[in-house]
């Protein structure tokens, strides 16, 4: 267990890597939080490339964090931009 700003982490964070699960988090972890889901750099490419194919089915609020952030942040890892 590591002590983390007064929260206690378990071991398991150091190897176990990320997996969406989205019949148990229902997309929280894209919208929730402070940084959104975590993407690969090959993610980030294709999400760049699709954005002008999915541009008109997206909302006018996910189309302003578009125009905010990208389709991705870097901190310290690429992460799916969250609204503000």
């Amino acid at each position: 267990m590591h002590l983390i700003d007064h929260i206690l982490v378990s071991d398991d964070i150091l190897t176990s890597q990320f997996a969406c699960d989205l019949s148990a988090c229902h997309g929280a972890c894209c919208w929730e939080g402070d940084y959104g889901a975590p993407l690969e750099p090959e993610e980030v490419d294709t999400l760049n490339t699709i954005l002008p194919v999915i541009r008109p089915f997206l909302s006018p609020a996910g189309l302003a964090v578009l125009e905010d952030q990208g389709t991705s942040v870097y901190y310290p890892d690429w992460v799916k931009p969250v609204p503000r």
